[in-house]
């Protein structure tokens, strides 16, 4: 697909959302997290061809308050970690500003290089000045 020019998203399923999507409950690709998903004004690559079909594909399916079911969205870390990742073409990939990296944990490595690491004092250092005013 991608070498034919299009995209490709990957999105966070449970079984039970694809069950509901399969049945018409639930809209296919919308959820709370989702970015706005306006084709037409997401790519300013493509041609007028496939801005207008992709258009008309979004145009075909109801709203996303028409479905009685809404798609949820992962709540596990390394689920939302895989899913804000571009390299992994993520749906959440829109949230991770430039520059940053997808982890929720983890700090950039510009971050580390500017502010350093902090590190406990090992229990050698803490024990020297806790036995420093003792007599015996």
């Amino acid at each position: 697909m991608e070498a034919a020019g299009g995209t490709v998203q990957t999105r966070y399923y449970t079984p039970a959302s694809v069950r509901r999507v399969l049945r018409g409950h639930s809209h296919p690709t919308q959820s709370l997290l989702s970015a706005d998903s306006d084709p037409a004004a997401a790519d300013d690559d493509d041609d007028d061809a496939t801005k207008a079909a992709a258009s008309a594909l979004v145009a075909s399916l109801p709203s996303p308050a028409a479905f009685r079911y809404r798609l949820p969205d992962p709540t596990a870390r390394k689920d939302l970690e895989y899913y804000r990742d571009p390299a992994h073409r993520g749906y959440l990939s829109y949230q991770v500003a430039p520059g940053q990296g997808p982890s929720l944990f983890f700090k950039t490595p510009a971050e580390v290089a500017a502010g350093g690491v902090r590190r406990r004092a090992g229990k050698a250092a803490g024990a020297a000045a806790k036995g420093e005013g003792r007599i015996w």
